[in-house]
């Protein structure tokens, strides 16, 4: 069976427990992500497991790598400099985004590791600072169709990028 999880932080209460559940659901296909997770206002409240956690995926995104069968990937507001290489087990990804917090930039050492997402279709790169080799590893998706970013449409990296993929046929500028 396939499914799908959102979760906000506004909303959202998550245990390591709980989040070992998403990792393990069969078939999880999809996964919205909006920051890092409160802890209850009620440390004792019985419905929670015996431990409950902070986990923080606005800093540390390596727990996502397990999730290997999901096709659709958001996390936004991530509050730190990032490691992309968490993406190395996500190959059945079909839409992958990561946002900054708003009004932010987010560090990204290198956009690498997503050009192993073989059947990336679309890609939201939003408030995302490059600090080495800026789009180039991304002329390696050959199926992406859509970018959705707040990299300028007339950058010559942007005009590279369109150059290399024939494939890329719609830019839509954001944030």
């Amino acid at each position: 069976m396939y499914g799908q999880v959102g979760l906000n932080p506004r909303q959202d209460f998550i245990t390591i427990k709980g989040f070992r559940d998403i990792v393990y659901t069969a078939g999880l296909e999809s996964l919205y992500f909006a920051g890092g997770f409160r802890q209850p206002a009620d440390k004792n409240d019985r419905n929670l497991t015996a431990d409950p956690i902070r986990l923080d995926l606005s800093t540390d995104l390596v727990p996502l790598s397990q999730l290997s069968e999901l096709r659709w990937l958001f996390v936004e507001n991530v509050a730190a400099p990032v490691d992309l290489s968490f993406v190395d087990g996500l190959g059945e990804l079909r839409e992958f985004g990561i946002s900054a917090s708003r009004g932010k930039k987010l560090s990204v050492k290198s956009l690498v590791p997503l050009a192993s997402l073989k059947r990336l279709e679309m890609l939201w790169l939003v408030s995302i600072r490059m600090e080495e080799g800026g789009l180039k590893p991304l002329e390696r998706l050959d199926r992406l169709e859509s970018f959705r970013s707040t990299v300028r449409k007339n950058s010559r990296e942007f005009k590279d990028l369109c150059a290399a993929l024939p494939s890329l046929k719609y830019f839509q500028p954001v944030g």
